[in-house]
């Protein structure tokens, strides 16, 4: 669930398009059994051979073209009456995209399949190709769409998921009376450590503190960079002191990692809340009371904590 997309580095080869499933006849075969094969078989051609070498190809369009010709009488017909020629072959190592070009500049549907030894393995078909690509493509379309709720550095999820969530996750909670808590935690002092140190040192302090809220986290919870060096966890189903305890020992693992963090935490039902906003407003308003409060420790909202937030405030 929150894994980043995994990258293609490599272009899909005809080995992982190809099928095994392909019959080969003789030139004198029937062409009663040939039709009876791939109607068996379930297969749309066959290869008419002699011996190790391919003479041609018998589609099902072969077919209808030579019962046609024949006026529905296929006795006395044999596979080289039917078959289609020249036969172009690939090896394993051709591209998908090679292969379609091919398709598209000499008019093929189809290509046998040989190995490094020139032995025929199996076959490819213009409809195989057009599945692998309608699979390409729709996987590709999915990994877009993962791109677009993901923090591009921590592979967490987006403050514009984070937001979507928590609406949909606070009305559910309000609708079906149950729990949810809501943790947000900033890293202290991070700007100066930025300063002091750069910003790559930075990008690895927080890569190494996704890392740590994953492991740690259930898989019902979302994870969150809600911005800078802020995070955020939607904890469904979970109240103030489940969510407190939670906190603490993500909050103690952190330090341990060498990272300290403020952390606030905030419940529905038990605070009086109406919107989504308010969840978010008050779990700041406890985690700026933690940091300015001596910092790297765990703070649930409570009403003397009314007051928010001062905008211009930094660590």
């Amino acid at each position: 669930m929150r894994a980043m997309p995994v990258k293609r580095e490599h272009p899909v080869q005809i080995r992982n398009v190809m099928t095994s499933n392909v019959a080969t006849v003789s030139p004198l075969t029937p062409l009663v059994t040939v039709c009876r094969m791939m109607r068996k078989r379930k297969i749309s051609c066959v290869l008419v051979m002699d011996g190790k070498k391919i003479l041609g190809i018998i589609s099902e369009r072969d077919l209808v073209r030579t019962i046609s010709r024949k006026g529905g009488d296929l006795m006395g017909s044999n596979a080289s009456d039917a078959m289609s020629s020249p036969v172009e072959t690939l090896t394993t190592d051709v591209t998908l995209e090679k292969a379609v070009q091919l398709m598209r500049q000499q008019g093929y549907r189809r290509f046998p399949i040989l190995n490094e030894d020139g032995a025929l393995i199996g076959i490819v078909t213009r409809s195989d190709v057009l599945r692998t690509f309608t699979r390409e493509l729709e996987i590709a379309h999915e990994e877009m769409k993962d791109l677009a709720i993901r923090d591009y550095l921590t592979g967490l999820y987006n403050r514009r998921f984070f937001m979507a969530v928590m609406e949909k996750e606070f009305y559910r909670s309000k609708r079906y009376d149950v729990p949810l808590s809501l943790i947000l935690l900033d890293i202290d002092d991070f700007k100066k450590f930025n300063d002091l140190h750069g910003h790559q040192y930075g990008d690895q302090i927080l890569m190494t503190l996704s890392e740590i809220l994953k492991r740690l986290s259930r898989t019902s919870d979302i994870i969150s960079r809600f911005g800078g060096e802020e995070f955020t966890i939607i904890v469904p189903k979970v109240e103030s002191k489940q969510a407190a305890y939670f906190a603490e020992r993500l909050r103690a693992a952190l330090q341990e990692a060498g990272i300290t963090v403020s952390v606030g935490v905030i419940s529905f039902p038990e605070a009086n809340l109406r919107f989504p906003d308010d969840l978010i407003r008050r779990a700041d308003a406890a985690m700026y009371y933690a940091k300015e409060h001596g910092k790297n420790r765990v703070k649930v909202w409570d009403q003397d904590m009314e007051k928010m937030r001062d905008p211009d405030s930094t660590d």
